[in-house]
């Protein structure tokens, strides 16, 4: 029977829940830090290039941190990680839109 899954999760599971934490947890500072030093106000953003930079990564930024920590226990081919990276994007987004319209955020993304 061929293994479907990255690795063996009922021997890594623990693991693997640490690892995710820490990469989530973590891949949300280095976007957080620049903006308070470019003085850009939580839940603010900025206009044009730099802007559109803060917005991309603000979107993705969890899950390359926690490519980041799962890279010890897996390599990933560079697809799974491009296609993890555009599907972050994608869901955040389209969660955001429905968050809008349903009147729990202020803004739509």
């Amino acid at each position: 029977m061929h293994e479907v899954g990255l690795m063996d999760y009922t021997r890594y599971g623990f693991l693997v829940g640490i690892l995710l934490g820490l990469g989530m947890t973590l891949g949300e500072l280095p976007n957080s830090f620049l903006k308070r030093q470019l003085d850009i106000p939580p839940g603010k953003s900025k206009k044009g290039f730099l802007g559109a930079v803060f917005f991309l990564y603000d979107q993705v930024d969890l899950t390359v941190g926690i490519w980041i920590f799962l890279f010890l226990l897996v390599r990933p081919s560079l697809f799974m990680v491009l296609l993890s990276l555009l599907l972050t994007l994608l869901l955040h987004v389209v969660i955001s839109i429905v968050g809008y319209l349903l009147k729990m955020r202020k803004t739509i993304v």
